[in-house]
Parts: structure tokens; sequence; C-alpha cells
């Protein structure tokens, strides 16, 4: 396990940010956590060292100067490097601008090493001139670093074209919102409102139509009615003509035999 810290402090019911426990940990190679569950927002920040986290499907890698964001709900894991093992910082915490780091494309990035310094210290020592108010001097640096996390995202047109250019690179495969959202480390609900901001429509409305336009174009260059639908990612035929009628007003078959396709 290694060397642990906790630093425990006063839950002041804060609205914005409010800190409850920090704390530091020089870890053994190898030591993995988890997974687990938390009902809070967790940072840690890498001091030096590196390590592996699992989340989500992936598995990043992190090495110092270097943060991780566990949200509440995410089933997470860690583990040391068994060469350089970490030694890390975290903090727990609540509030309703906590709420906003769920827009994050990733669960890590970089942070200052200075203002993350700051607040480690201000954790294991007090600050002087803070006596009996070091949850809200922890909470003054924290306001900084969760500021620090949110300019350093990328612009939300930037996720919505990379939905959209994902669906029509990939439209003839087993996708969805939510495998889409889940590449992209995104909640599904946020990205969706994105691209509907972007494109004027939903991202099921627009990979439906991709794919729908994909098969037109198919049964018109002589490709059968079932060929159409499995080439453009439909796996059953039915829903394939009921979804095409509904969008061209007739079905594949009377589309093809229109075009002089194959039926």
């Amino acid at each position: 396990m290694g060397k642990q810290q906790d630093f425990i402090l006063v839950d002041r019911g804060l609205c914005d940010l409010n800190p409850l426990t920090m704390g530091a940990q020089a870890c053994e190679p190898g030591y993995r956590f988890g997974p687990t569950v938390r009902p809070y927002y967790l940072l840690h920040y890498v001091m030096s060292g590196k390590g592996r986290l699992w989340m989500g499907g992936k598995e990043y890698t992190i090495e110092a100067g270097g943060y991780f964001l566990i949200r509440p709900g995410e089933a997470a894991m860690y583990e040391a490097d068994r060469e350089e093992p970490w030694h890390y910082f975290w903090i727990h915490f609540t509030g309703n601008l906590a709420a906003r780091l769920d827009t994050l494309p990733s669960p890590v990035g970089t942070l200052s090493r200075a203002t993350m310094q700051e607040l480690y210290q201000a954790a294991k020592t007090g600050f002087p001139g803070w006596e009996g108010a070091r949850e809200e001097y922890v909470t003054s640096v924290l306001h900084r670093i969760v500021a620090e996390m949110l300019v350093n995202r990328p612009s939300h047109a930037h996720y919505a074209r990379r939905a959209q250019t994902y669906i029509r690179t990939m439209y003839m495969q087993d996708i969805s919102v939510e495998s889409i959202a889940a590449s992209l480390s995104l909640n599904r609900r946020y990205l969706s409102r994105l691209f509907k901001e972007r494109y004027g429509v939903t991202m099921q409305e627009y990979l439906v139509t991709v794919r729908l336009e994909a098969a037109a174009k198919l049964l018109s260059d002589g490709y059968s009615v079932s060929e159409s639908a499995h080439l453009c990612g439909y796996r059953d035929p039915f829903n394939f003509s009921k979804m095409f009628h509904r969008h061209y007003g007739v079905s594949p078959r009377d589309y093809a035999a229109e075009k002089g396709g194959s039926v």
C-alpha cells in the first residue's frame, strides 16, 4: 500500500465547491485500488512516478504532472507502475460547480504543479493567517483548479464535428448514440445537445439519414434490398424497410425498381 497521509476537513456544506477530505500516498510498486464507486468527485494529482487508470472501458496512463478525475457513480480502478510507482495527492469534493466537470471530454489531463502544491501544503500544514479557515482557503484554491480544468476543454463545436465525422465514417457498423458518446468519453445527453445545437437534428436522426442515403445509392447501383440494408448497418431487413419507406415515401423494392436497380 505504501505511506499514506489523510487530511480530514470539516464539511462546511459550501454550495459551489465543497471539499471533504484530502490525502497523499506514496504507493508501493503495483499497488492497485478498486474498482469502486463513490458519491462525490475525486481528483488525483500525480506528483511523481506514474500509473494506470481503468474507467469506462478504457485504460489511461498518467505520469507526474497529470491528473485523473473520477465522477460520482463512475466505477474506476487504478494501479501504480511497477518500475516507477506514483506518489499522488487527492481531494474529495462536491458542489454545484463541480457538476460542470461532467462536460470534460476525458477524465485525465494536466494541471499547474504550483497550484496543486499550494493545495497540498494548505491541507498538510495550513496556511499562515488562515487558522480556523482551512476549508475556505482550500476551497479558494480548488476554484482555481476547476477553472483550469474547464478552460482547457476543446470547443463544443469540436465534439459535434467529431461525432458527425464518426457517423459518416462508421454508419455501416453497429453504432449508436451511446457508443459514440462513450468513444468520446462524454455524457450521452450532453453530446446529443451539442449535436442538435450545431446541426439542427438529433444524432439518431442524422445517423438514420446517413444510412438511408447510402442505402438509396446502393439500391440504385443494383444491390438487393437485403444487401443494401446490411451494408448500411441495418441487421433487421424489416426495420430497414420501415425506416426507408418513412424517409422516402416508397419501399426499398419500389425505389430500386424506379431507379432501375435490382429487387
